[in-house]
């Protein structure tokens, strides 16, 4: 109905500028592409505000140490124009011998996702952090309702570094402390008895010798 609207309106000043002299045809004609222009101008950007964008954020490193019962990998959205009721997030991860999609439902033990639209956020929860956890984890975001390629967008990835821990090093000087602390007492109980006895038999001795 539009485009029938401007072919008509159009037509209908042609028609008018042939009536009149080449001056008044010229100032008709730049009547008429000015408003074609300010149509397609309001057009488009009538377009562009309806558009479904969003833009990812992620953190550049996290480091943990594989002591951690989990750690959380945050990825962040802002989002104009999209319906957020068909957001959908999806992780990747990439290391030095491939790279997959995480099975988020079919890991659930292993992979949470921390979805909350209101908060615009799709963080990944990994549990149990073991160091073959390392790698680049990639966050994906994209709403479902719109064809926009501005609506599946990704973020430039975060690099997870799963390293041996101090404390456990720590922990193991512990325990290797305790076990020689626990051999020196018995060493010196052992001692303690040697001489003990060994006094004792001294003793004895004398006193046979005294009664002769």
């Amino acid at each position: 109905s539009v485009l029938l609207f401007m072919r008509y309106f159009l037509v209908k000043e042609v028609r008018i500028s042939y009536r009149h002299s080449r001056s008044t045809m010229y100032n008709q004609l730049k009547v008429i592409v000015t408003v074609v222009n300010l149509f397609l101008l309001l057009t488009k950007e009538g377009f562009t505000k309806g558009e479904c964008i969003v833009t990812v954020t992620q953190e550049s490193l996290i480091e943990v140490e594989n002591s951690s019962s989990s750690v959380v990998i945050p990825c962040t959205f802002s989002s104009t124009g999209c319906d957020l009721s068909t957001l959908d997030a999806i992780w990747f991860r990439y290391n030095q011998n491939s790279h997959e999609e995480l099975s988020l439902s079919q890991l659930p033990e292993k992979y949470k996702l921390n979805k909350n639209t209101s908060q615009q956020t799709a963080s990944l929860e990994i549990k149990s952090v073991i160091s073959r956890d390392s790698g680049h984890y990639i966050c994906g975001i994209a709403f479902l309702s719109s064809d926009s390629p501005g609506s599946k967008q990704t973020g430039t990835g975060t690099d997870l570094v799963v390293r041996e821990t101090k404390n456990i090093i720590f922990k193991k000087e512990k325990i290797l402390l305790s076990v020689l602390f626990a051999l020196l007492v018995l060493y010196s109980i052992a001692i303690s008895v040697l001489l003990f006895i060994c006094q004792s038999k001294s003793e004895t001795t004398e006193d046979a010798k005294k009664k002769k």
